[in-house]
């Protein structure tokens, strides 16, 4: 429930952001926003990195990225 919420919030919020601004720069925010929230995250719970974490995660990113390109 509470990560559908955070989603549904982030929608809003660059639903908004997009008429003010393009929809690149609204999706290299919440792509900055995001990575800035994981870190913290992973400074609050801890973590093991690897090779194979780091590239999946790498690549969940962009697909991310495009994702919100297309949505906005």
């Amino acid at each position: 429930m509470v990560a559908a919420g955070i989603f549904g919030a982030a929608d809003f919020l660059g639903g908004i952001g997009s008429r003010r601004a393009s929809a690149r720069t609204v999706a290299f925010l919440a792509y900055v926003s995001g990575g800035l929230t994981s870190l913290l995250i992973l400074a609050v719970f801890g973590g093991k990195w690897s090779v194979g974490a780091v590239a999946f995660g790498a690549l969940a990113g962009l697909a991310g990225m495009i994702g919100l390109v297309l949505l906005f």
